[in-house]
């Protein structure tokens, strides 16, 4: 062969070989599909940031389009710049097809511009703050609608603007009916699971209603993250159709929330294992930790939320305080971690230490976050997602737990109120037993000084002025007089055993002593009530004449007392009145004392108090028991 020949076949090779590698470029279609769009992509991110469309035409026509480290990767980290997207479609079928080009992101907007007759022009823009029915797709993913005809080749370059997010995008392009069938099974799967996770938010927030337990509270703020989150990282946000509420949640971002969501879950591992008195050396600091975690993802959220548009990893402070969420969920999940081991050490609860752990650290919001945002890999993401199913087995889980330590803690709550309950009764006793020796004390003191001295001057004038039939009968009233104090301050009924006896005595005495008018009324057989049943009767209607004389200023005072299917007393009088709950938290004994004599018989007691009219209603069943 000669020079000439050898190359002309060297020409003839090379222009085959760059013929083979321009053919591959483009990506043949003839129906729906399910290929690898990144194999047929290239990528170039404007790193100068300003640069226009005729700068990518150029680079085009030049082939300097594509950067290498670029290819076929989706997830181009924390990138700042703009990212542009060249891919040349190819219609092999024997008819015209319509496809949706769709770019599963968290991209802001993107710019689209087609190649026509030798021209590039711009034919579409997408917002991801459309709602559903304002886009012209109307699917979740910001699509591209692409009509091709029999063997017509296309070229489109899109430009993606996602300055907030980190750029893991994933595309694809199919037939609508295609991707409408897919996109069907995807949302009744998502859906199903966020309905799940809702309804187990609206339980819990009834439960702290009728509880008022924090941790129902906390778990409903979990869920409600979570289905935040979910509703983001599955770009299931534009389906809301109030356009009030998809503009809110639209506005959060899913890395502060998942801070939020991992140090909720480190107060419900605290609560659930509140019973154990491990002393963790340096709880104080952890607790701290906790706490500007908190801070941070509470701060992070409402700053996002109010400035979102003024965001973006341009910004170094945006970068610094995105890096600093992220680090604190890693320490927020060890801490928990942490925790979880030393509790479970504690209790030998081994095997649901181990589980919960597997949980905090495989199936936690942080790490579906993270794994969808691709700086952590470590499942692959399918439909319908296992992760779900995980989650709501480990909301099962927590759930349970929850409810173990609520029983728990109300069994444990229940047991103080008895012991709390048996105190008071016994301070109550004692209280009323000092209460008796005192006017026992008393009672004998009058007897033996001021009664000895009565019963020596009686004495005397019954022996000297045995004519002056007046002073003797003053003498012996006063005798008389002292002997019923001592018998109502002893608490004895002399030789009167009736109830209604020693009421009618008592009533008597104040009637002589006091201008007030009793009136007594006393219906039913009293051998229907046991003795000790009549002693408290007696110091109950005692009590509160006393406390009548004392504060009421009465002039009239009405006392029942009705014996038939149970014991009801009745007592009014026309006094100034009281406050009853003042009178209840105050240190006085009088009503606590009714009160306790009541209950220890399984009664009850209704007090009505205004001025002029004061009513206390006491209901005894016969049967005590």
């Amino acid at each position: 062969m000669s020079r000439k020949q050898y190359l002309f076949l060297w020409l003839c090779y090379h222009f085959a070989l760059l013929s083979m590698a321009q053919e591959k470029r483009v990506f043949h279609v003839d129906g729906p599909n399910a290929h690898n769009l990144y194999d047929y992509l290239r990528i170039w991110i404007d790193t100068t940031k300003n640069a226009n469309f005729e700068e990518v035409a150029q680079r085009l026509s030049k082939d300097t389009f594509a950067q290498s480290k670029y290819r076929s990767k989706r997830n181009l980290g924390l990138n700042p710049y703009s990212s542009w997207y060249y891919l040349k479609i190819k219609n092999s079928s024997s008819r015209d097809f319509t496809y949706w080009w769709s770019f599963y992101t968290h991209a802001d907007s993107i710019y689209v511009y087609r190649k026509q007759k030798e021209k590039w022009l711009p034919t579409d823009t997408l917002f991801r703050n459309q709602l559903l029915k304002e886009r012209k797709v109307p699917t979740r993913a910001l699509t591209i609608p692409i009509v091709i005809k029999y063997n017509e080749e296309q070229e489109i370059v899109v430009k993606l603007i996602n300055k907030r997010h980190a750029q893991n995008a994933f595309t694809d392009l199919t037939t609508p009916e295609h991707n409408l069938l897919w996109e069907k099974r995807f949302y009744w799967s998502v859906g199903f699971f966020i309905g799940t996770f809702l309804l187990m938010s609206l339980l819990s927030f009834i439960l702290w209603v009728i509880q008022r337990k924090n941790v129902f509270l906390q778990f409903f703020f979990y869920l409600i993250v979570i289905v935040i989150i979910t509703l983001s990282e599955e770009l299931m946000n534009p389906v809301i159709t109030q356009e009030l509420l998809f503009k809110i949640v639209n506005r959060f971002h899913s890395l502060p929330l998942s801070l939020l969501a991992v140090c909720i879950n480190y107060e419900i591992v605290t609560y659930i294992f509140q019973g154990i008195t491990t002393e963790i050396k340096y709880k104080k600091i952890i607790d701290r930790i906790f706490k500007i975690g908190v801070f941070i993802s509470i701060t992070s959220i409402i700053l996002y939320f109010l400035c979102m548009n003024q965001l973006h990893f341009g910004q170094l402070s945006y970068y610094i305080v995105w890096k600093i969420n992220l680090y604190f969920i890693f320490i927020i999940v060890g801490i928990t971690v942490l925790k979880i081991i030393l509790f479970s050490l504690q209790s030998k609860k081994i095997i649901i230490g181990i589980l919960f752990i597997i949980i905090m650290l495989l199936f936690n919001p942080a790490g579906y976050f993270l794994n969808y945002s691709g700086i952590i890999n470590y499942y692959e993401i399918t439909y319908p997602n296992y992760f779900y199913w995980v989650v709501c087995a480990e909301f099962v889980f927590i759930g349970v737990l929850i409810a173990w330590r609520f029983q728990k803690t109300a069994k444990m709550k229940f047991k103080l109120e008895i012991e709390n309950a048996n105190y008071e009764e016994r301070m109550m006793h004692r209280e009323l037993n000092i209460q008796n020796q005192e006017r026992q004390q008393i009672a004998r003191d009058l007897h033996d000084d001021l009664g000895a001295t009565i019963n020596d001057i009686k004495l005397l004038v019954t022996h000297t002025y045995v004519e002056d039939k007046k002073l003797i009968e003053m003498i012996s009233n006063a005798s008389n007089d002292i002997r019923s104090f001592y018998n109502k301050l002893s608490g004895t009924s002399s030789n009167l055993s009736s109830l209604k006896e020693r009421v009618d005595n008592l009533i008597a005495l104040y009637k002589n002593i006091t201008p007030i008018e009793f009136n007594h009324i006393f219906i039913g057989n009293e051998q229907k009530i046991s003795g000790t049943t009549k002693e408290a009767l007696f110091k109950i209607v005692n009590e509160i004449i006393t406390n009548i004389l004392k504060h009421a200023q009465a002039k009239e005072v009405t006392i029942q007392i009705l014996i038939d299917e149970d014991i009801q007393v009745i007592i009014e009088d026309n006094g100034i009145g009281f406050a009853v709950e003042k009178a209840m938290k105050g240190t006085g004994m009088g009503l606590k004392n009714i009160h306790q004599r009541v209950k220890n018989r399984n009664g009850v007691v209704h007090i009505s108090s205004t001025k002029g009219n004061t009513t206390i209603i006491i209901n005894i069943p016969l049967n005590e028991n």
